[in-house]
């Protein structure tokens, strides 16, 4: 939430900075609004509905850019796929994927991302291994992991995260 009584120009850039410095991808944006007769109406410090607004488009517009970026380095990953009907399928972080019509609903399959443009595009991979990359490169997996066993984050510093968060005052 952004815009409650109080927020100052100095905290919401603090907002903004924590969050562009995240790795977070995804956010639920609003602006406070009053509602007489609560505690939050009668407080000093009313952010005017035009600032609040503004400071959410803002936070909008800055998580759609995360949000592209980190769709866009999904390209080429080979990543767990639970199909949930013929050609949908959800990724283990949450991210829909669509999936060769043929898959079994309600299997976890091993795909290989390969578009990001018009929504994430998952095949089989051609290796059929989720790790590009063998033991001796910097992998520490196997190569054929089981979908409970492969139930990690991507490396670190990759920002991955998926969860629905909201923006508050920095106090």
């Amino acid at each position: 939430m952004v815009g409650f009584p109080g927020e100052t120009d100095e905290e919401f850039y603090q907002t903004f900075r924590l969050i562009e410095e995240s790795p977070l991808t995804y956010l639920h944006v609003f602006p406070y609004s009053s509602r007489p007769g609560t505690a939050a109406a009668e407080l000093d410090g009313q952010v005017p509905a035009h600032v609040a607004t503004f400071r959410a488009k803002s936070l909008r517009q800055l998580i759609a850019r995360k949000h592209s970026a980190f769709l866009g380095s999904m390209e080429g990953r080979v990543v767990d796929v639970l199909v949930l009907q013929p050609g949908e399928g959800l990724t283990q972080n949450f991210l829909k994927v669509r999936t060769p019509e043929s898959l079994r609903i309600n299997e976890w399959r091993a795909l290989q991302i390969s578009g990001s443009d018009d929504g994430l595009i998952a095949t089989p991979s051609p290796s059929g291994r989720r790790w590009p990359e063998g033991p001796d490169e910097g992998s520490s997996g196997p190569a054929h992991p089981s979908p409970a066993a492969s139930r990690h984050p991507l490396p670190e510093g990759e920002g991955y995260c998926s969860s629905s968060t909201t923006a508050t005052d920095t106090n």
